[in-house]
């Protein structure tokens, strides 16, 4: 329960310190849940030329790590926001490796 805990507050951070689009975006997408290449590039500027969408979709994202739900890819597509969950795989993979850490540390397989 506590490593939960801690994972809603990794992401929550992100978002607090202003990198909910490059960073936390990426590190919940669901990545069972991916679009074909071709999209992911077609969508990549729709959020550079729609703060609005950018607005909501951050409210939006603060909801679900708030209930504990996943983001996937489609969220982030419909709403444009493809191009900073591409951009950040080397924050995914940090989260990555913070999460196999947290459940070394609390021995969870």
């Amino acid at each position: 329960m506590q490593y939960e805990s801690y994972r809603k507050e990794f992401l929550q951070e992100f978002i607090r310190n202003g990198g909910f689009a490059t960073r936390a975006f990426r590190a919940v997408v669901d990545c069972a849940d991916t679009l074909p290449a071709n999209t992911l590039r077609a969508r990549a500027s729709d959020l550079l030329n729609n703060p609005i969408t950018q607005k909501n979709l951050k409210a939006i994202l603060k909801r679900r790590i708030e209930s504990d739900k996943r983001v996937t890819m489609r969220l982030l597509a419909s709403a444009g926001l493809v191009e900073f969950a591409v951009k950040a795989w080397g924050i995914a993979d940090t989260f990555a490796l913070y999460e196999r850490k947290q459940r070394e540390n609390w021995g969870e397989e």
